[in-house]
């Protein structure tokens, strides 16, 4: 997936996508390697194409996760490898 901002432009390969939060206007996509790459924008501009990718899912009006680095889920949260912790909405938990 490339990644434009104002004044560049990067790769950040799917698979090493953990998940992907919003607040604000702020996207901030958190890596396997527990790096945090900040990028101006809407949830909008990248759900499409994340959840077309087998999956990834939108577990929360903010929030993205690869489920590939899921290891734990019950009716309120995600665990995630890296042992964060993604709200999941009611609306959501069935999916």
């Amino acid at each position: 997936m490339h990644i434009k901002t104002q004044s560049r432009v990067f790769s950040v390969p799917y698979g090493k996508i953990e998940y992907m939060e919003v607040m604000s206007i702020r996207l901030y996509f958190h890596m396997t390697d527990g790096s945090v790459r900040e990028v101006p924008g809407s949830l909008v501009e990248y759900e499409p194409a994340l959840l077309k990718r087998p999956g990834f899912i939108k577990v929360h009006r903010c929030y993205l996760v690869n489920l590939q680095w899921m290891i734990e889920l019950n009716k309120s949260e995600l665990v995630t490898a890296s042992g964060h912790r993604v709200p999941v909405s009611r609306r959501n938990t069935p999916e």
